[in-house]
């Protein structure tokens, strides 16, 4: 079971989805249902559960940088050319 959930946990963060531990804790119950019918109901996915999974598998609890944090490839171009922008008004005005 955990190992189909860590599949799906680094499915999602390739998506670049925010993964929770709700999401992560109905994942897994929904897992356990398709693999133990029988014992879906005694799997409860607690807290406990989930620090101890996240530990077992050395999972990050970090949450990923937001794009708008992200430093774009041609930023520093960019702030030269603001710069210089900058400075000619600066220098014409």
């Amino acid at each position: 079971m955990e190992e189909r959930l860590i599949i799906w946990i680094k499915d999602q963060r390739t998506l670049k989805l925010a993964v929770s531990m709700k999401d992560i804790c109905s994942k897994a119950k929904e897992v356990v249902a398709e693999i133990y019918p029988q014992d879906k109901e005694l799997f409860q996915a607690s807290n406990g559960w989930f620090d101890k999974f996240i530990d077992r598998n050395n999972l990050s609890r970090r949450t990923p940088t937001h794009i708008i944090q992200q430093i774009r490839d041609n930023a520093l171009q960019e702030i030269k050319d603001y710069l210089k922008e900058i400075h000619k008004k600066k220098n014409t005005g």
